[in-house]
């Protein structure tokens, strides 16, 4: 669902997984990778997982792709998801998302 009003800010891409299920010896399995468009920010933040576990995210992305639990950014797991909704309707505009970061994986527009 892309919005104008926040493409504009997406000048960095990431390398997105969407988790498709589990195989027989129930590990994740992913669709192919594709790369989308986001805002990709440097970040150490706590995030407690719905496990109670604590962990420190190393990044945080903002997208208008709709993302899922168990999906992976540059081959990272995702830790937590929140939505941006439209005041007036509830309507999910986009996405900011908390990952592991693994360097080398950014790419930003013109490099």
């Amino acid at each position: 669902m892309p919005m104008a009003f926040l493409n504009r800010h997406f000048t960095d891409e990431v390398e997105y997984e969407k988790a498709i299920g589990n195989n027989e010896f129930n590990e994740k399995e992913y669709e192919e990778p594709e790369t989308i468009k986001c805002r990709y920010v440097r970040t150490t933040q706590t995030i407690t997982l719905p496990t109670g576990e604590v962990v420190a995210a190393k990044a945080k992305i903002y997208t208008d792709t709709e993302i899922f639990e168990f999906d992976k950014i540059n081959g990272s797991q995702v830790l937590q998801i929140n939505e941006w909704k439209r005041l007036y309707n509830n309507q999910v505009v986009g996405y900011k998302v908390f990952i592991w970061e693994r360097s080398g994986n950014l790419r930003t527009s013109g490099s």
